[in-house]
């Protein structure tokens, strides 16, 4: 809730708009009855924390933020190797489109200092992957297709779980709307200043939260308990 408030403020520039996001992101029925009973998904609280430190580097050019975030994305990658491979596509497509968005993909010193983080998150993880993958290889653990459908969402599963998501829905709506009205109040008060909120960065997240959403679903698309011609993107990961 704290990281996701504290993004949601720095992002949006909208305090209001940042607690929702934190009471959503948190006080959720799946995260509350779900995802207390499985412990490494709770570690999920590293990474909004990586993508704000990711961010705040962006923003001030300062280099405690992006430590923080290298820290934080290594504690993510140490609590799950489940959000290892999951949360790291996000973190690059976040990355650079903050890059382009706050003007800094042309500098140098920023790709130096990002791959210089990048690389140490990943000397950190390898010496407590490598014997994950050779235990992996040597008995042969892996989850069947079978299990992976099983354990996937349905669509007929997220309209039973629609009613249930009316309250942090509105709270989202909300949040957008205050996120939107906030900076062109300060504009009407103050001298003329660029938004802090951003459609580019706006629909971008929207995309990832579709992506997330149609991940879940699994390498088949079910609906109904049969399998339905969508395509999945499950299986590219």
């Amino acid at each position: 809730a704290t990281g996701t408030a504290v993004l949601g403020r720095a992002l949006t520039g909208s305090l209001a708009a940042g607690l929702f996001a934190g009471v959503v992101a948190s006080f959720n029925e799946y995260r509350l009855v779900w995802e207390a009973a499985h412990l490494q998904t709770l570690s999920i609280y590293w990474f909004p924390f990586v993508l704000l430190g990711v961010h705040r580097y962006l923003a001030t050019g300062r280099r405690w933020p992006l430590a923080g975030a290298a820290l934080a994305w290594l504690a993510l990658n140490l609590s799950s190797v489940y959000y290892l491979a999951y949360c790291a596509p996000c973190i690059g497509v976040f990355t650079l489109v903050e890059m382009v968005r706050l003007n800094r993909w042309q500098d140098g010193r920023v790709w130096r200092n990002l791959v210089a983080a990048a690389v140490i998150v990943v000397r950190g993880s390898a010496p407590f992957l490598w014997p994950y993958v050779q235990m992996q290889q040597r008995f042969n653990f892996q989850r069947t297709p079978q299990e992976i459908i099983a354990h996937s969402a349905t669509i007929d599963a997220y309209q039973a779980a629609l009613p249930r998501l009316a309250v942090p829905l509105a709270l989202s709506g909300v949040a957008l709307l205050a996120a939107i009205a906030s900076p062109l109040r300060r504009r009407r008060r103050t001298a003329p200043e660029k938004p802090a909120f951003d459609p580019v960065l706006s629909i971008v997240m929207a995309v990832l939260a579709v992506a997330a959403v149609w991940l879940s679903l699994g390498p088949v698309v079910q609906w109904g308990g049969r399998v339905i011609d969508v395509p999945a993107i499950y299986p590219a990961f």
